[in-house]
Parts: C-alpha cells; structure tokens; sequence
C-alpha cells in the first residue's frame, strides 16, 4: 500500500515535469478548422462509477458525429486500475498503463496519441495529471477542455463556467454545450 502511494506520488510529479515541458515545446498555432470539416475528433473522459450517465451520453455524441461523416476515437481513464472489472464499450487506460518514463504498452493509447486530431476534447470537469499528461502529448489542432486554474498551456479553447464540480449536472448536456460552443465559434 505504502509503494503504491510511494509510486503515485513520484508518477504525479514526473508527469508535472513532462507536461510542462510538452508544453513548452508545442507550438501554439492559431489554425482554423470548421467544424463542419473536421474529420478526426478524439475524446477523453474519466470513467465514474457514480455517474453511469457519463458513459451513455459520450456514446449518444459518438453516435451523432459518426453519422455526419466524423472519426471519432475515445479515450476512458480510469483512476482507480480496475479495468478488469469494466465493462466498457471504449478503450480503457488506467494509471498503471503508463510507466514512471512515460511510455505505454496500452496499444489504445498509442494509438490516440499517434493520431492527428482537428479536435481533441477533454469532456471532464476536473482532471489528473495522468489525462493532463496526455492531452500535452496528443496531436491535435485544437484541444479543448475545461477550464481549471494551471492547465491554461495545454488547451487553444477552455470553458469556464459551463458547470461546476459540485454542481449536479447531466453529462450530455455540459458535451453537447461543449460542441455547440465550439461550432459557434468555428475553432
């Protein structure tokens, strides 16, 4: 228990240091893709056992980007490593997937993190070093996520305000005021 804690902690701050200098290194270029255009969309939320709805709703965005014409690739994090015990229809990454050096044997992550993007969404309303440190990793043109103080250089477009925490709201409905915003501002 005491290692686990020991590697957790040592991970967290590694990954602190990797995703600032992924970020300094990045060059932020103010690139236009409509949305209407954009062919590569990537998404990454964090699986929550409280909350079934999350998974519901990332399926019903799924649904309507892949029937006018979107790749979509989905990312879900799990904080706590029992993937095993998931029943998932997306690809699964827990902490354990990505090594002290971060490297990743986890063929789905790879995966994501080769892909160019126009868009990669970070659907959650708080996040973890591990999904901050591979949001910086990601190739995309515009990644957008919301916003939390410290996380300014990882993203083009942050939301601020669309809900709160603690605030119970449903998941659908902060994704689809995601995408609206997103298509109104044609990033």
């Amino acid at each position: 228990m005491m290692i686990s804690s020991l590697r957790d902690t040592i991970q967290a701050k590694l990954f602190a240091l990797y995703i600032r200098r992924l970020t300094k290194a990045s060059k932020k270029s103010a690139i236009n893709h409509q949305h209407s255009i954009a062919a590569g969309i990537g998404l990454l939320y964090t699986h929550d056992p409280a909350n079934p709805e999350k998974t519901a709703a990332v399926l019903q965005v799924v649904k309507k980007l892949q029937a006018v014409g979107k790749q979509v690739q989905i990312l879900c994090y799990v904080p706590d490593n029992k993937s095993t015990e998931i029943n998932m229809p997306f690809d699964i990454v827990t902490k354990k997937d990505i090594n002290l050096l971060g490297r990743s044997q986890n063929a789905p992550l790879n995966s994501l993190l080769k892909s160019p993007f126009a868009y990669l969404y970070h659907l959650d309303l708080v996040s973890d070093v591990v999904l901050d440190y591979i949001v910086a990793k990601c190739i995309a043109h515009c990644k957008i996520g919301n916003y939390l103080a410290g996380r300014e250089a990882l993203f083009e477009l942050m939301f601020k305000d669309l809900a709160q925490p603690e605030e119970k709201i449903s998941f659908d409905s902060l994704i689809s005021k995601m995408f609206s915003y997103t298509q109104l501002l044609k990033v």
